[in-house]
């Protein structure tokens, strides 16, 4: 009896620690999304202000004013938005525009894709011990 008793115990402290380590995972992503977020809202309004003087520089009858205008409203509004984002909205609102813009939201993982590609590719390069036993170092010039 003590023997099932003991394995009580242990299977609610494994939950409870499971269930605290699942909190503070979600406190981190919460916390990085926020810091995130907050980053996108601050270029956002960059490129609102940009915009924005773009548009102060044109002439007033210039054919592109109200499309200026509007683009620097959408785009306040944008980093409005995502200044007031926690974890919840951003992926409820990342779900809804894929579910609306399927490709755009392909188009933006591909994007990413490349990104992501252009960024781990610019790393440091490897040391010369490193590439020493390569193989295929060099494997272009005796062809």
């Amino acid at each position: 009896m003590t023997q099932t008793t003991d394995a009580n115990d242990i299977k609610d402290k494994m939950t409870d620690a499971g269930a605290q380590v699942a909190a503070d995972i979600k406190q981190s992503a919460s916390h990085a999304v926020s810091d995130a977020t907050d980053t996108v809202a601050e270029r956002v309004e960059n490129v609102a202000d940009a915009t924005a003087a773009a548009r102060d520089e044109l002439p007033g009858d210039s054919p592109v004013d109200p499309v200026l205008g509007q683009a620097v409203d959408v785009l306040g509004q944008v980093a409005e938005h995502l200044r007031g984002a926690d974890l919840n909205s951003v992926a409820r609102d990342v779900s809804d525009l894929a579910k609306r813009h399927p490709v755009l939201a392909l188009g933006g993982a591909a994007l990413v894709g490349f990104a992501a590609a252009r960024f781990l590719k610019a790393g440091p390069a490897p040391d010369r011990e490193t590439l020493a036993g390569d193989p295929w170092i060099g494997h272009e010039e005796r062809l």
